[in-house]
């Protein structure tokens, strides 16, 4: 008996046809591969560029910062080093570093805004940041605020409050401090000494505006200072000696 015997069928292969995107990124990646073979391993750093609107800061002081990192080749430059240098200028609020090939290394800087004077020889920026300048680059007319290291935010906040209060007074404010033990005093304009005490200036201010400026109007000249520490009054001290006539506690 013969049997008949079946043709063995072709082994179905799986259809691999590639999207037009894939093919194309493929593509891409291979020619970057071979381009990437083609640089050398030492490429040099060729050119140095710094962007940014600056007011007090010179170019020349980024430059400065950057030159001991540019001694290196394009890709064995330490980018965060680079930027943690620029980061450390006293104006530069925000500072972003970047490597454009061929040989290139892009430094876009954003410059601080003095907001006001910080203790003795340092400044405030609108952020409440504190920062020491050189003292020819300290701005004049700014106001003077004080107080130890981590109050930055809530003195510059309790300033703006109080002095908005007091303005086109004449208790209108020139400074703020927050002595270490935690009393806070205040400067006018006219060098006249604020005595808040340790309870936050806004709980002395109904006092002082509507009952210290009515008491003292027209006598503002001959005050040394004001002291608001008393719980429902306050008192006076004198350029020239004579009784305080003020209301005491």
């Amino acid at each position: 008996m013969s049997r008949a015997h079946s043709l063995p069928r072709p082994l179905a292969l799986p259809n691999w046809r590639l999207s037009p995107l894939l093919s194309s990124l493929l593509m891409l990646a291979l020619v970057l591969a071979g381009l990437w073979a083609l640089v050398p391993e030492e490429a040099p750093l060729t050119r140095l560029e710094v962007r940014g609107h600056f007011e007090r800061m010179q170019a020349h002081d980024v430059q400065r910062a950057v030159e001991p990192y540019l001694s290196n080749s394009f890709f064995a430059l330490d980018m965060h080093a680079l930027r943690d240098a620029v980061a450390q200028l006293p104006w530069v609020a925000q500072v972003r570093a970047e490597r454009h090939w061929p040989g290139m290394v892009s430094v876009r800087i954003v410059e601080r805004q003095p907001y006001a004077r910080w203790n003795d020889d340092g400044l405030l920026d609108t952020e409440a940041r504190a920062f020491v300048p050189r003292a020819a680059q300290i701005p004049a007319g700014l106001p003077l605020l004080g107080g130890s290291p981590g109050h930055e935010i809530e003195v510059a906040h309790t300033w703006e409050r109080v002095s908005r209060v007091l303005a086109n007074t004449p208790a209108a404010l020139a400074g703020l401090q927050l002595e270490a033990r935690g009393e806070w005093t205040a400067r006018t304009d006219s060098g006249i000494e604020l005595r808040f005490g340790q309870s936050p200036p806004d709980e002395k201010l109904p006092m002082l505006r509507d009952v210290v400026l009515r008491t003292l109007d027209g006598r503002w000249q001959q005050v040394e200072y004001v002291d608001l520490r008393y719980t429902n009054g306050f008192a006076v001290g004198w350029r020239e000696a004579e009784t305080t006539g003020a209301d005491e506690p």
